[in-house]
């Protein structure tokens, strides 16, 4: 595993040694970032279920401003920690579950450009946190949310604040591409 382009091209990185984790396959996630690479440049990131950290790194290295990794697993923390060793960059590592970031995140008054998500796939997770983001206000209109779904796991609605922009499968992976609106 390792980053695509942008500043740390190359970069390798390490993943979570768990078979609870299921890092995003290396087409899956150029596939992802060639949908929302013109959203990247100067945001600000949510990575929630963020494992190894991949996604958010990507973002890093293609020029996000700031970016805010949520694992619930303790053993993500020190990986993603070593995934982003010299990195300069904004970020923040949250050892939690999502709902309890959320609240967090909502209380600060932080506001997202971006969100990757990639929960577990037998989940209720990613429905649960799309209404969340939209009940705590975590998002601007025109954000964009980055959902990774198994293939018949696909949510079959998204609440009304959400729109599909671009949708697409890799064998058992799909991804869609939400945008908030108001």
């Amino acid at each position: 595993m390792q980053v695509i382009t942008g500043k740390y091209r190359g970069r390798k990185l390490l993943s979570l040694d768990t078979e609870k984790t299921r890092p995003t396959l290396a087409r899956v996630k150029e596939s992802l970032f060639s949908m929302v690479d013109e959203y990247i440049f100067d945001s600000t990131v949510l990575d929630l279920f963020a494992g190894s950290g991949a996604l958010g790194i990507e973002a890093i290295s293609r020029g996000a401003k700031k970016v805010y990794f949520v694992d619930n697993n303790k053993d993500a923390k020190v990986v993603i920690e070593k995934n982003l060793k010299n990195v300069k960059e904004d970020f923040s590592v949250e050892i939690s579950d999502f709902a309890s970031a959320l609240d967090k995140y909502a209380s600060l008054g932080v506001k997202f450009d971006m969100i990757f998500m990639d929960p577990p796939y037998k989940s209720d997770f990613a429905g649960r946190a799309l209404e969340l983001l939209d009940k705590k206000n975590l998002l601007h209109d025109g954000s964009i949310v980055c959902l990774e779904y198994e293939g018949s796991n696909r949510l079959q609605s998204f609440p009304k604040c959400y729109i599909i922009k671009k949708h697409k499968t890799h064998g058992i992976a799909g991804i869609v591409i939400l945008e908030y609106k108001k």
